[in-house]
């Protein structure tokens, strides 16, 4: 244990985690040491499964959280005054164990899973990890042989993720509605990325499904209409 990260997780799980009550408890002990465990960033997959065949958990739901928590922490940041957005850190590490994690998962688990996460968990403005599932969703899909309603809404979402990426930053600020959903939705405060960038998810879904953002079908040639032009 000589290296940072070692020494690091190692710190944070002695000051974190209740070692008596994990190991002499029963499940409930067991499930909440290994959700203060995912809240580490150097928590690697192969502890994870480590940890559910020392205690003889369920990995499956396990790997769920794993994904959850993975593609959930990776946020981009605003740089250049305000004007540019900078990638989530450690985007190719961070993914890389998400696709062994969907692996064992299995394709019709992480289809769903994905799916899920798309519509109601990633935030609308995080357009990398947004692509990324929309990707996975897309090689779910081939790889099962079905083009459904997953494949169908992910295939939109990189079609209008590959418009906003050339669109660039958004021309106006966030309006009142955009502000309500987000605090419909979500815990956290509402985004200064929002500043920069469209919702793309609200901006896919329609608002009868998803009580999100319609866009009109009359959109004006050369440009994409801000959330404030939505009906």
């Amino acid at each position: 244990m000589n290296d940072p990260e070692s020494l690091a997780l190692f710190t944070f799980f002695i000051q974190q985690v209740d070692f008596e009550a994990a190991f002499t408890g029963g499940k409930a002990e067991q499930d909440s040491a290994l959700s203060t465990f995912l809240q580490h960033h150097t928590f690697s997959l192969v502890q994870l499964c480590e940890y559910c065949r020392c205690f003889e958990l369920d990995v499956q739901p396990s790997l769920v959280s794993f994904v959850r928590v993975s593609l959930l922490r990776l946020e981009p940041t605003i740089v250049e005054g305000g004007e540019a957005v900078k990638g989530p850190e450690a985007f190719d590490t961070v993914t890389r164990e998400v696709d062994l994690a969907l692996r064992q998962l299995g394709k019709a688990g992480s289809l769903s899973l994905l799916s899920e996460m798309l519509l109601d968990e990633l935030s609308p403005y995080n357009y990398e990890v947004l692509g990324f599932a929309a990707e996975r969703i897309l090689q779910l899909a081939v790889e099962e042989e079905t083009q459904g309603a997953h494949a169908d809404t992910a295939s939109r979402f990189k079609r209008v993720l590959g418009f906003l990426l050339q669109y660039g930053k958004r021309h106006s600020t966030p309006g009142m509605r955009e502000k309500e959903l987000w605090t419909q939705y979500r815990r956290s405060p509402f985004p200064k990325l929002a500043e920069i960038r469209l919702p793309l998810t609200w901006m896919v879904t329609k608002v009868k499904m998803r009580d999100r953002f319609k866009v009109r079908s009359n959109i004006l040639s050369h440009r994409i209409l801000d959330p404030a032009s939505y009906t």
